[in-house]
């Protein structure tokens, strides 16, 4: 785990998973994610401390990495089963820590909005670049088309807004 990898996925998406997928291994994308859980968790944690006290403190430090992680892998497991319904050739592994590389900064930036107001504001942009590099991880890792990589995260993100607007009606 390197923070300088985690920006290269960022910036230099193309290149960095190009070359991070000989590499990839499930433990290293689990102890990514950890990792920015952990950091995200601390300075939630912090937070929640002010205003819950030392519970909401011990609850930010070890609930938030453990939900990150969790819902990482469930994350990446639709993105998965989505792949080898489109076609993709890849492995679980490579997908998930491909995917790890983009997640972590994430988790870690998604502390942005904490900032009252203006916090989702600058979030949001963020969130929306980020599927560039999801795009090109799930493309890399796969080995298909950039219409079947963006039909990867897509789809499923479409029938949870379905599956959301049926609930809202009830």
């Amino acid at each position: 785990m390197e923070f300088k990898t985690w920006l290269d996925a960022l910036i230099y998406p193309k290149e960095t998973f190009r070359a991070e997928k000989e590499r990839a291994s499930l433990g290293d994308a689990l102890n990514n994610i950890a990792v920015a859980g952990l950091i995200a968790g601390i300075v939630f944690g912090l937070i929640s401390g002010l205003l819950l006290g030392l519970f909401g403190f011990v609850i930010g430090i070890i609930a938030f990495p453990i939900i990150v992680i969790i819902s990482f892998l469930f994350e990446s497991l639709i993105f998965f089963i989505m792949a080898k319904i489109l076609g993709g050739k890849g492995d679980f592994s490579t997908q998930t820590y491909l995917i790890s590389l983009l997640t972590a900064p994430l988790v870690v930036l998604s502390l942005v909005g904490l900032i009252p107001i203006m916090g989702w504001v600058l979030y949001i942009p963020i969130v929306l670049y980020s599927l560039y590099p999801l795009t090109i991880a799930l493309r890399e890792s796969h080995g298909f088309s950039t219409a079947r990589a963006n039909l990867t995260w897509l789809i499923p993100w479409l029938i949870i807004v379905l599956l959301l607007s049926m609930i809202s009606l009830l």
